[in-house]
């Protein structure tokens, strides 16, 4: 493997430590990047992003960058992660309120689904 990388010629090369060290770490580097960029469109299904200004109130930035700072993770990734958890519980919500105002739709009650449960 080390061969692939170039590690092995470079070494053997008699490169003095710091410029192996130098190489490695650059490597190391690109290749976090590039697990990173794999990761987005794996898990996001996209690597590019839109970026939005908001205005929040001072405390709860506050909070966020407590929050960003203690997960070393930046604002952006909590805020985007708050948005998808809010965005699917309105859509959740749009639905239960969609069933309740719908006539043919039955409304259950307590009793009922213990009955119809057993319990």
């Amino acid at each position: 493997m080390l061969k692939g990388w170039g590690f092995y010629g470079k070494i053997r090369s008699g490169l003095p430590g710091r410029a192996v060290i130098f190489h490695l770490k650059n490597t190391l580097h690109f290749l976090h990047t590039m697990i990173t960029i794999q990761y987005n469109k794996i898990h996001w299904g996209y690597c590019m992003s839109k970026a939005i200004s908001i205005r929040i109130p001072e405390d709860l930035a506050l909070k966020l960058s407590d929050i960003a700072k203690e997960t070393e993770r930046p604002r952006s990734f909590h805020v985007q992660k708050a948005l998808e958890s809010y965005l699917a519980e309105i859509a959740d919500l749009q639905v239960a309120l969609d069933r309740l105002h719908d006539t043919s739709d039955p409304i259950v009650t307590t009793d009922d689904m213990r009955k119809d449960l057993e319990l």
